[in-house]
């Protein structure tokens, strides 16, 4: 009876081992991003009014920051701590936090943009769109070499 007990546990807690090109890759992103973010912070906080647009921006990049410096954190430590349990609750946290660090950069990023012009805004998002499908499509066909 209580191997059966323990065999049930370990079913609930199964640990799986981090994939260590994947923490590379989100870092990458995250660094990415957050490079952006600085980037038009930068130009953006040093103006003395903003339009509307431009408290868009920096009202977005407010909200990424947080989640994204955070996700860079939790990367940095799961790579020390190799095991992790991905279909737990704080992993489905942590993934919509990221998910909502990188809304948010991109809908920055967008307003800055529509800030200098609105055309220019507008085939921002629609060439981000059309790329994130075309990404999406192609990684869909990769297969891992073993």
């Amino acid at each position: 009876m209580q191997n059966e007990s323990e065999n049930q546990g370990e079913k609930l807690v199964q640990r799986q081992k981090s994939n260590e090109y994947a923490l590379r890759l989100y870092s990458l992103y995250i660094g990415g991003l957050v490079a952006f973010i600085l980037v038009i912070l930068q130009a953006l906080l040093g103006v003395d009014k903003l339009d509307p647009a431009g408290v868009v921006s920096v009202g977005a990049f407010a909200i990424a920051l947080p989640p994204l410096a955070g996700g860079l954190v939790v990367n940095f430590v799961e790579e020390k701590y190799a095991y992790a349990h991905p279909r737990s609750a704080s992993a489905k946290a942590l993934n919509i936090f990221f998910s909502a660090g990188v809304v948010a950069t991109f809908v920055g990023v967008s307003a800055a943009f529509w800030r200098v012009s609105w055309i220019i805004g507008l085939l921002f998002v629609i060439i981000l769109v059309a790329t994130g499908f075309v990404y999406m499509w192609y990684i869909s066909h990769l297969e891992e070499i073993p």
